[in-house]
């Protein structure tokens, strides 16, 4: 890799996290090392995997974040973060982390620490699952004596309410994610009881099966928290009255500002013009972006109770950076399957689409209709700022 120095000396940001994906230790020694010194002012860094990460960073460039991979973290490896004074530090690691050398060194600089397990894809996962979040990784949190965020991540067995339960200073942290890919079984991971340790949390981020029934009844016990974000399917298990018993009531969140609902994935994506061709309605919707949102055990008229009290008691409901609701988004999408069905119709000359799709035209006549004299109409919508097709 050659750089020229001015082209390096404007880089602050570096990934190559994609290179260096193997499991296996980056074979040619040394030539990492000639890269990094390319970039004088890096401050962000993401390598991918390098095992040990002392063996190329004998020197570097005044760091502010680190990402890096490994199989498991060392003593030596830490001990380089607590020489750099690294205020950001994220470990992916892809071992069962059973045991670290003692002892382990103070990592006093380090506020931001993010511990994410990365198993290679044929792993073989232990009997008990909570060997993956050890007290040695709760070791690594609790040398790190001025921590005030902490993101964990797991793909497969989260059992973040045991390690959460390891750790020494849960006061210490005032940021607090845990985070997840789309579980298969999310029973028995339930966070809230222990979350109660964390009396200084002012933001929260939750995933899949981490949030319990009834959440009100400890999460209301965080007076400091100022924004909760639900992660994808996060929602599974509550009902209507546990989203409305944050934001209203004796048990209401009393400092909460702000609620991050991206837990539906529910997604507004590209509208159909009505020349344009349409060859299957549902692969087309989903190509261009669009996704139905999961409600779960929510129901529409609970839904729109919750995001009313919202409205009332000024907390802002965000889904992915917009200031939508849910139910805008199911009514885009229901509105976009019904352009693009109108249109399949018209241009293919058959009533089959209004057929397969009858709950969402069952108030059209077919009986009236002959499909080979279809007249296509287009009504404009001031609601939605779009427009209606509809068939004569």
């Amino acid at each position: 890799m050659d750089l020229t120095w001015g082209l390096g000396h404007l880089v602050e940001e570096l990934d190559t996290s994609e290179i260096f994906v193997t499991t296996g230790r980056y074979s040619v020694a040394g030539d990492i090392h000639q890269i990094m010194l390319s970039f004088p002012r890096l401050r962000s860094l993401r390598t991918g995997f390098i095992d040990p990460l002392l063996e190329y960073f004998a020197e570097y460039p005044p760091l502010r974040h680190l990402s890096y991979g490994c199989r498991s973290p060392t003593s030596k490896d830490l001990d380089w973060v607590r020489r750099r004074k690294l205020p950001s530090l994220e470990i992916e690691f892809s071992n069962l982390v059973r045991a670290i050398s003692k002892p382990l060194p103070r990592l006093e600089s380090v506020r931001n620490l993010a511990l994410c397990f990365k198993p290679p894809e044929r792993f073989d996962w232990p009997e008990h699952l909570h060997e993956v979040w050890t007290r040695s990784l709760a070791e690594i949190v609790d040398s790190c004596s001025n921590i005030t965020s902490l993101r964990l991540f797991d793909p497969n067995c989260p059992n973040y309410p045991h390690f959460l339960s390891l750790l020494s200073h849960p006061a210490l942290l005032t940021s607090l994610a845990l985070d997840c890919d789309d579980l298969a079984s999310a029973y028995g991971i339930q966070c809230g009881p222990v979350l109660r340790r964390f009396t200084n949390l002012q933001y929260l981020d939750l995933c899949k099966g981490t949030i319990s029934t009834f959440p009100s009844t400890y999460l209301s016990q965080l007076t400091k928290l100022t924004t909760l974000r639900l992660g994808l399917d996060a929602h599974i298990l509550l009902r209507d009255e546990d989203l409305l018993n944050l934001v209203e009531g004796p048990t209401k969140l009393p400092a909460l500002q702000h609620l991050v609902l991206d837990c539906f994935n529910g997604r507004m994506g590209r509208r159909v013009e009505p020349d344009e061709e349409v060859a299957d309605v549902y692969s087309g919707l989903e190509e261009d972006g669009w996704k139905w949102p999961d409600f779960g055990n929510f129901t529409k008229g609970g839904l729109a109770n919750f995001f009313r009290a919202c409205r009332d008691s000024g907390v802002s409901v965000k889904r992915g950076g917009g200031d939508f609701d849910e139910l805008q988004v199911e009514s885009a999408y229901y509105l976009e399957l019904a352009n693009r069905t109108v249109l399949w119709c018209f241009q293919h000359r058959s009533l089959d689409g209004l057929v397969n799709g009858m709950s969402h035209f069952a108030h059209i006549p077919l009986e009236t209709v002959d499909p080979q004299n279809l007249k296509l109409t287009i009504v404009d919508d001031p609601e939605t700022k779009w427009f209606k097709l509809g068939l004569e």
